[in-house]
């Protein structure tokens, strides 16, 4: 089953990019400014490839520790 909302397009635009990651559209151009985000230039237009997204995601994804055990103290 699909969720409705999902977007299943590989290329998105800055305001689908925007809503996907709950980031505003400048704080996406200054990443792309930046070049902390993959993206895709096709002539004028920027895109975002959701699959590089997804792959930038995990690769900020700032993982538990595991979990310490006890002295008994």
């Amino acid at each position: 089953m699909k969720h409705p909302e999902r977007i299943t397009r590989r290329l998105l635009s800055i305001d689908e990019t925007s809503e996907y990651l709950g980031l505003a559209p400048t704080t996406l151009y200054k990443m792309v400014h930046e070049r902390q985000i993959p993206f895709v230039k096709i002539g004028r237009c920027l895109r975002f490839d959701s699959r590089l997204i997804d792959d930038w995601l995990e690769a900020h994804t700032v993982k538990p520790l595991p979990k310490r055990r006890s002295l008994g103290l």
